[in-house]
């Protein structure tokens, strides 16, 4: 199965050495055209960090609004600094599920 990286950080390019297809970007306009590209060729996977997802958030919506089979989309920690963006959003959407906020606080 091929899936694809898209990351800020070149450190991503170690995850080639496993058969992924990787993009490197410094710009929120390099981020969408790498994460359409994956789109386009149809990458069941598509990894990004906590950077590009920051930088993409809105435009990812978009694109995965209409589309009938959406890839999984795996948000990993920034190969800078992890910020916990992710667990943030879980939390949200959990506290949401549930309908009350929940009590959580970040490290």
């Amino acid at each position: 199965m091929s899936f694809m990286v898209i990351s800020v950080n070149e450190c991503a390019r170690a995850i080639e050495l496993i058969g992924a297809e990787c993009n490197v970007v410094s710009t929120q306009s390099e981020a969408e055209r790498a994460f359409s590209e994956a789109i386009l060729k149809r990458y069941p996977i598509i990894i990004i960090d906590e950077d590009v997802s920051e930088m993409i958030s809105e435009f990812k919506a978009k694109m995965l609004k209409d589309l009938r089979e959406p890839p999984i989309i795996v948000v990993i920690p920034s190969f800078r600094k992890p910020k916990g963006l992710r667990l943030s959003q879980l939390y949200s959407l959990i506290s949401k599920a549930v309908g009350v906020k929940l009590k959580w606080q970040s490290q």
